[in-house]
């Protein structure tokens, strides 16, 4: 039983090298500009449908008889 696991834990305090966590260098930064896309995707993807619906509903509303003001 040499790999049992209070071996391997003793082993990875004894190495500095061992547990060390891989570095994350500006997450928060990253994820703010991913969020920051997201809102700006999403904004241009809304005014498009805006004026589309609004063309369909000109259209529409000219043929079932609203009147326009």
């Amino acid at each position: 039983m040499e790999k049992s696991i209070e071996n391997i834990w003793k082993e990875g305090f004894l190495k500095n090298d061992a547990l060390v966590a891989p570095k994350i260098n500006n997450l928060y930064s990253q994820k703010s500009i991913h969020i920051i896309d997201k809102f700006k995707r999403m904004f241009k993807i809304n005014l498009i449908a805006i004026v589309a619906f609004s063309f369909i509903f000109l259209v529409i509303s000219y043929f079932v008889g609203i009147p326009l003001m």
